[in-house]
């Protein structure tokens, strides 16, 4: 009896820590003190310093604009820490390059980038939606750890559940991350964010360690590093390719159409569509000079006064903060504004309709710089400029179309970078960025076809003259792995191309073609391989691969689309008619429709952000809340 008691004693002795399972950064500890050896993440300083008073307390520091790869950022130092900017950007460059997101996110206008601060407190970081601040003790772990706060906040404005479902994630895989993570999700989430940088960095070995370890954790800290930018910055949304990031939305609507939270009146007659940055929705409409509060009524609205542009900018309550005339309107046949503007960086960027691209001040609206496309050999278009034009990096792209197709410009000074080749006139797309097998192009559709233009020399690379000499071609392309996809209306229908990439040499094949996709202006979204379009008065389904109709269907009448969260959200071209319907290839069924009140035709696709679905038709702009509740 007594040694079946002394060896239960054992037992119990021994049990705590027999049972105790190691930790996430148990596993991996051999890794931490190597982290950064591996990783290709170059930052390159671009200008500063310049004297700022810092966000934390006003106190001096020194401030630079720095890139890695496609990111811009501040870095900002506090005077009295006497810490080098070298000594940041070699920390920084210790990262690897998809967690240099966070820089950019904390980059705002308004905020510091990445901060060097004197004292926090006693802590050596602080992360979160709109700054990353360090003391100078701080590594390259501390900000991995504190990216994960940066990113998981920002992705939390498209997905309000986010940390929710990080807590299930917890539950599923019945490890813990570390000591620090025990004591609150949040955490937990950081340093998970920690441990899979040092794994990124250490090599695929590592990583699908990680994996097996943590599944649930690492595929959605995965979803989080990859989300697109909350907001809608530009056309057709943060990847413009008319899909919105946004989850938890409703799967069904009320007979009269869900919750409005609040619509804008006089923005103006026109088709532009609005952009959502730095906490401001954004949209352009013709208007007369000194936008007098009350206009002569006109049942058509193409014969309502105004000759001016006007830009306005409105809260997320709804409320104008401010409505600038910025330059003249287009009023040649079929007037009203069209380009949406193109946020990036506490700027806007617009190409009206009589060709002049400027760029504006977003939080008041004031003129920066303009060109004219005429400077640059422009042929006139027959319904005014439509482009909505692109940011990549330090540039800004248009079409003129003439002498030279594309231009690229500084984006803060507005002075020529490069011109490509002649292509014809241009018509009224707006471009993409595709890089693709290590080729960066910028694709975009013209009067002769489709052009495929080298992102940083303006090279032309490839072109296709499908719908040359049609009367407008207007939809934007889309593209998804290695495909092309065009479709214009007036009966052309739609084309497919694979592109090849060998050295400096890209080619675009036709693949096929279909009648089933024409549209106008409103667009396609590819979804899982399948293309969703309007088809003239109707809806269809068709296969990128082999160009297969997979179905036809009866939706709101010649429209527009925009996808977000498993649905479709239609929008038809008259009587603000708009539908939701499941994305699928196998039919079409609508769950829901109601409409907007307005004049005339509408040309500006849904936008989903937020939670919210915004609406565009003539001089209103309508925001209902589409969040499951």
């Amino acid at each position: 009896m007594k040694k079946i008691i002394a060896a239960v004693i054992v037992a119990l002795a021994v049990a705590p820590e027999a049972k105790a399972e190691k930790k996430l950064v148990d596993h991996f500890s051999a890794l931490f003190g190597k982290f950064g050896q591996n990783s290709t993440t170059k930052v390159k300083i671009l200008s500063g310093p310049k004297d700022v008073k810092m966000r934390n307390g006003g106190v001096p520091g020194k401030q630079w604009i720095a890139t890695c790869g496609k990111f811009r950022f501040k870095l900002t130092i506090q005077l009295s820490t006497k810490v080098k900017v070298e000594q940041l950007v070699q920390i920084l460059q210790k990262l690897p390059m998809p967690y240099m997101r966070a820089c950019e996110v904390v980059s705002d206008e308004t905020e510091d980038g990445i901060a060097i601060y004197a004292n926090l407190g006693g802590a050596a970081a602080h992360g979160g939606k709109s700054y990353i601040n360090l003391v100078p003790r701080a590594n390259a772990l501390v900000i991995a750890h504190e990216a994960g706060h940066t990113l998981e906040q920002a992705a939390r404005e498209s997905d309000p559940k986010i940390l929710d479902k990080w807590e299930e994630a917890i539950k599923a895989d019945k490890v813990s991350v570390s000591k620090y993570g025990d004591r609150v999700r949040h955490e937990d989430l950081g340093d998970f964010a920690k441990v899979y940088a040092v794994c990124l960095d250490a090599g695929a070995e590592h990583l699908a360690r990680l994996k097996k370890l943590s599944p649930a954790r690492f595929a959605l800290w995965e979803e989080i590093l990859t989300a697109p930018p909350a907001g809608w910055p530009q056309w057709r949304g943060p990847n413009r390719d008319g899909k919105s990031p946004d989850k938890g939305l409703l799967k069904s609507w009320p007979a009269d159409g869900p919750k409005l939270m609040w619509k804008v009146t006089r923005i103006g007659q026109g088709f532009s569509n609005v952009s959502i940055g730095g906490g401001l929705i954004y949209t352009t409409g013709r208007k007369e000079a000194g936008n007098p509060p009350k206009v002569p009524e006109s049942s058509n609205v193409y014969n309502r006064p105004g000759k001016r542009l006007f830009m306005t900018a409105i809260d997320m309550q709804g409320k104008v903060k401010w409505d600038k005339d910025i330059t003249a309107a287009y009023v040649d046949k079929y007037p009203g504004s069209r380009a949406t503007p193109t946020y990036d960086n506490g700027n806007l960027y617009l190409l009206a309709g009589t060709g002049v691209l400027g760029c504006y001040d977003a939080k008041t609206g004031d003129t920066k710089w303009q060109r004219d496309m005429k400077e640059f050999g422009a042929e006139k278009v027959r319904w005014g400029f439509a482009e909505s034009v692109l940011i990549l990096g330090d540039l800004v792209t248009a079409s003129p179309g003439g002498e030279c197709f594309m231009v690229a410009l500084n984006k803060d000074t507005g002075k020529t970078v490069w011109k490509s080749g002649a292509f014809g006139g241009a018509h009224y797309s707006s471009p993409i960025h595709v890089v693709y097998k290590g080729a960066e192009m910028i694709i975009n559709g013209a009067g002769k076809g489709l052009v495929g233009i080298h992102a940083k020399t303006g090279k032309i690379l490839w072109t296709n003259e499908f719908a040359s000499g049609n009367m407008a071609n207007v939809p934007t392309p889309a593209f998804e792995d290695g495909y092309v996809f065009w479709a214009v209306g007036y009966g052309k229908g739609g084309i497919c191309l694979k592109l090849s990439v060998s050295g400096q040499k890209v080619t675009a094949k036709e693949v096929w073609r279909t009648e089933d996709i024409r549209t106008q202006y409103g667009g396609y979204v590819i979804l899982d391989g399948y293309i969703y379009g309007n088809n003239m008065y109707k809806w269809s389904c068709v296969d990128l691969k082999t160009g297969k109709t997979m179905w036809k269907g009866e939706g709101v009448r010649k429209g527009s689309i925009t996808y977000a969260d498993g649905m479709l959200y239609l929008y038809g071209i008259d009587k603000g008619q708009i539908a939701l319907a499941p994305a699928s290839p196998k039919g079409l069924e609508l769950v829901g429709n109601f409409n907007v009140a307005g004049k005339g035709p509408s040309r500006a696709p849904p936008v989903v952000a937020g939670g919210r679905l915004y609406l565009r038709y003539d001089e209103n702009l309508y925001c209902f809340d589409v969040r499951a509740q």
